[in-house]
């Protein structure tokens, strides 16, 4: 009776030492976890900043697309283009 119980003993502490040696010593380990943790959070923030520039060109476009008066400013200022009774002055 002795014995059998030494066994398990024995069989449970090489299961619990397997799986504690695999947890920080394999190649996807725990610290790796953790890692991937922080690099989902950076990229997560990285995220968030594109979509709020993506809502600003969607309003842009927005803005364009109904606002003759935006239309008439971005296009002066984009493509230098004048109507006829302006006067451009080159340096």
């Amino acid at each position: 009776m002795m014995s059998r119980n030494r066994i398990l003993y024995f069989t449970y502490y090489l299961i619990i030492f397997f799986l504690v040696f695999e947890i920080l010593f394999a190649k996807k380990n725990a610290f790796t976890v953790f890692e991937n943790f922080e690099n989902i959070t950076n990229e997560k923030q990285l995220l968030s900043s594109k979509i709020k520039e993506l809502d600003d060109y969607n309003r842009f476009i927005k803005n364009f697309e109904s606002i003759e008066e935006f239309q008439r400013i971005i296009i002066k200022d984009k493509l230098f283009y004048k109507e006829d009774n302006e006067i451009i002055l080159r340096y």
